[in-house]
C-alpha cells in the first residue's frame, strides 16, 4: 500500500518522499475516483450474495482537506456483465463499476513514476560516440568542414592499455549507427534506490554508451524596432550562439525476464527498462565494419 498527499500543487508519496512521482499520473488517478460513475446502484448487501469483498480486497481511501474520509472497496467481477462490484464503506452501499475503473485499484507506486525523456540526439548533433562492451571500446569522433561532416574511428582494448590509431570511417555506416541513438527511450520505471543497482547489473554494466552532442541556443540579444530600420547589422543580432556541448552516458545492466534491459543514465538514480530491440544496434559491434575501404 502507499499514500499520496498533495502539497501546494504537487503530489508526493508519504512512505518515500524521494520517489520520482509523476504529478500528472497522481492527479489522473485521484480524478478517477473523485469523478467515479457507477453503472448500477445495488443498495446494501443482500443475504446470500457474494460480492468478493474479502479482507485483502483492494481499497482506496480519499481524504479531503477537512479530514473527511471516503473509502471504496473493490469486489469481484460480475460473470455476466464483466462489471465489478464496489462498496462504499461509510454507507455500505454497493454499486457496479466498469472494468476500466477496477484497473485503477491495482495501480502500484511504480506505475505512477515519472519517466524521463531520453536526450534528443541524432547524427546531426552528435559530436562523439563511444561504446564499451566486454572490455573493448569503439570511439567515433566527428569533424565538420563547412557543411561536410566526417568521422574517425579508433579502438581501445584491455581497459585502454591497447589503443589503435584513429582512421577515417565510412560516413554512411557511422551515421546509421549514431542515428539509432535517437530511437532510444525508456519503456518503464523500475527503481530509484542507489543501493539496489547491483541486483540490476548496473554496478558493473554489460555495456556503456557515451555520447557528446550539441544543443543550439538562440542569443538573447535583441535590437529595437528603430535600430533594425537604420542598422543593417541588426540582421545578425539573433544569430545562433556557439552550440553548447553536452554529454551523456547510458549504462546497460542485466536482462529482465521479458528480455528487455535494465538501464540508467549517468547523473540519475532512476533505473528503467529498455527493450532489447532498441539496444541491439550497439551490441556486438565489429571494428572492421567501419573504416573507410581503400580504393
Amino acid at each position: 500500500s502507499f499514500t499520496l498527499t498533495k502539497t501546494d500543487n504537487s503530489w508526493i508519496c508519504v512512505q518515500d518522499e524521494t520517489f520520482p512521482l509523476s504529478n500528472d499520473a497522481a492527479s489522473e488517478l485521484v480524478n478517477t475516483f473523485t469523478s467515479l460513475q457507477a453503472v448500477r446502484d445495488l443498495g446494501t448487501a443482500q443475504d446470500g450474495e457474494n460480492y468478493g469483498f474479502s479482507e485483502n480486497a483492494p481499497t482506496v481511501t480519499l481524504t479531503s482537506s477537512d479530514s473527511t474520509n471516503c473509502s471504496f472497496v473493490l469486489g469481484e467481477a460480475n460473470s455476466m456483465t464483466g462489471d465489478y462490484y464496489l462498496k462504499r464503506e461509510d454507507s455500505g452501499e454497493i454499486y457496479t463499476v466498469s472494468s476500466s475503473l477496477a484497473d485503477s485499484f491495482h495501480k502500484t507506486l511504480t506505475d505512477l513514476a515519472e519517466i524521463k525523456s531520453f536526450p534528443t540526439i541524432s547524427s546531426d548533433n552528435v559530436q562523439e560516440l563511444s561504446i564499451t562492451e566486454e572490455g573493448t571500446t569503439l570511439l567515433f569522433e566527428s569533424s565538420t568542414t563547412g557543411s561536410v561532416k566526417t568521422w574517425q574511428i579508433s579502438q581501445s582494448q584491455d581497459g585502454g592499455k591497447t589503443e589503435s590509431t584513429p582512421e577515417k570511417a565510412t560516413v554512411n555506416t557511422v551515421t546509421t549507427l549514431v542515428d539509432h541513438l535517437g530511437n532510444l527511450s525508456f519503456d518503464s520505471f523500475v527503481d530509484h534506490k542507489e543501493e539496489n543497482k547491483e541486483k540490476y547489473g548496473l554496478k558493473n554494466p554489460s555495456m556503456t554508451i557515451n555520447f557528446q552532442y550539441t544543443e543550439a541556443t538562440d542569443s538573447d540579444d535583441a535590437t529595437t524596432e528603430a535600430e533594425s530600420e537604420t542598422d543593417t547589422s541588426s540582421e545578425t543580432a539573433n544569430e545562433t550562439e556557439p552550440a553548447e556541448i553536452l554529454s551523456g552516458t547510458l549504462y546497460v545492466g542485466e536482462q529482465a525476464e521479458d528480455g528487455s534491459y535494465y538501464v540508467q543514465l549517468d547523473g540519475s538514480n532512476n533505473i528503467y527498462l529498455m527493450s532489447a530491440d532498441k539496444l541491439s544496434a550497439f551490441q556486438g559491434l565489429n571494428y572492421d565494419d567501419y573504416p573507410e575501404s581503400e580504393e
